[in-house]
């Protein structure tokens, strides 16, 4: 059986920190978040109206942030309201009206 001493384990931890936010439970954060952004991003591509829209959701330390083009402002509304519904009060819409 191998052993693992002390150093090892904190390198190990180092690294995993070095790389993604890790909680209390030594679980990654970032995966969460990426999650949360790719169910934000299913959500606004399957709603009905949306089908014109192209739009990225992009997180930034706890924000998100809805970037591309929608075919109208009605559809702009509709995706900040879908991401709220879906992360709470962190949104940023930035997307813009397509022309």
């Amino acid at each position: 059986m191998n052993k693992i001493g002390p150093a090892a384990f904190l390198s190990r931890r180092r690294i995993r920190i070095m790389f993604g936010i890790v909680n209390s439970a030594g679980q990654f954060v970032s995966q969460h978040i990426s999650s949360v952004s790719q169910m934000i991003a299913s959500a606004i591509a399957y709603t009905k109206g949306m089908e014109d829209a192209r739009i990225q959701v992009v997180e930034e330390r706890g924000v998100f942030f809805l970037q591309g083009y929608a075919p109208t402002a009605a559809a702009i509304e509709e995706a900040g309201r879908i991401a709220a519904s879906i992360a709470g009060a962190c949104i940023c819409n930035r997307i813009e009206p397509a022309s």
